[in-house]
């Protein structure tokens, strides 16, 4: 008896150590499953559908939708994507979002070319494992209000364009007739005359352009009455300097297999110039001059190798032109070898 009590004994201390460590690497799981499954973000996304109810195709639509994270890591939005790239636009204030936040994707629906029931969508994408994906939508019934065309003035200054005109439909009644004008921009000047109880035209003139560049103008035109709905149309000035070169930075890869990348050079000015050269930075470029038969502008073949001995820097390719008078003009033109 007193032999079979020891053994026994010494088996029932034996077994505790194995049991309590069975017990602690069962709790230390449970704790690393928990913290997996609450380390993750997760999307709500506050009315997910907006209805805009009944409009005018006269006006625009705005609504922010609302996006939060209500998990316990970072929701990170990596694609914010329109289904209908002309007339609507989307943009999210952050994309990174902190547990417990939110963001705001602001959208903004052109309404000018639409009629009856609309539906357009934005689709977002994340780093939530559950839903990396999702959809936003405005719905609404557009009712023509105004029939504009061209719905956007297109003034070319380059090629004399200096002036143009829309003409104006109203399809529905107004209180009072158009005779406001508001935009965004002193460059073009603007002019509303009527030609009928229901037509209108606008005239937009190119005025005060000091520097080159495009000119995007917005354009409300309304009546006196507040409760009469306004038009919108938009003016485009392109204004560009007499030689523009496209693009304005040559981009090449650390690589030393053999790239090539083309150099737009475009004339816009009354007196073109003659390009007569290309000067390159290193024997590891080659330049090759293709002039456009039909007008004054010109491609160039950039060819270059072993940018991998030149990631990370910029250098500089020379454009050496000479005009009617045989004074010479040189343009130099950025390139630069991305990092490693």
């Amino acid at each position: 008896m007193g032999l079979n009590s020891t053994r026994e004994h010494d088996q029932h201390h034996s077994e505790k150590p194995l049991v309590l460590g069975g017990v602690l690497r069962i709790f230390l799981a449970l704790i690393a499953a928990i913290s997996t499954t609450q380390a993750s973000p997760k999307i709500v996304v506050e009315e997910p559908v907006f209805n805009f109810g009944v409009i005018t195709n006269g006006s625009y639509v705005e609504h922010d939708f609302i996006i939060r994270n209500v998990g316990d890591s970072e929701l990170i939005v990596n694609q914010v994507k329109s289904s209908c790239s002309s007339c609507l636009q989307a943009r999210i204030s952050q994309t990174t979002i902190p547990p417990g936040s939110f963001a705001t994707l602001r959208s903004h629906l052109d309404l000018r070319l639409m009629s009856g029931s609309v539906s357009r969508a934005i689709m977002i994408g994340c780093n939530d494992a559950q839903h990396p994906q999702g959809l936003l939508e405005l719905v609404g019934v557009v009712i023509p209000m105004f029939q504009v065309e061209p719905l956007e003035i297109s003034l070319d200054v380059s090629q004399g364009q200096q002036s143009g005109t829309a003409a104006i439909v109203s399809l529905s009644p107004l209180r009072q007739p158009l005779s406001q004008i508001i935009a965004d921009s002193t460059n073009v000047e603007l002019e509303l005359s009527q030609k009928s109880p229901v037509e209108y035209v606008l005239t937009a003139q190119a005025r005060h352009l000091t520097d080159h560049n495009n000119i995007s103008v917005k354009v409300k035109i309304s009546s006196v009455d507040s409760n009469d709905p306004p038009c919108f149309i938009s003016v485009w000035v392109h204004n560009p300097p007499e030689i523009e070169v496209l693009p304005q930075i040559l981009l090449f890869q650390p690589r030393i297999e053999q790239q090539t990348r083309i150099l737009w050079v475009k004339q816009h000015g009354a007196v073109p110039l003659a390009l007569m050269d290309v000067v390159a930075p290193s024997e590891k470029y080659h330049c090759e001059i293709d002039p456009d038969p039909v007008s004054n502008n010109y491609r160039i073949y950039v060819n270059t190798w072993q940018q991998d001995q030149s990631a990370g820097q910029t250098n500089v390719l020379t454009l050496k032109m000479l005009d009617s008078g045989n004074l010479e003009k040189f343009i130099s033109v950025p390139i630069y070898t991305q990092p490693l």
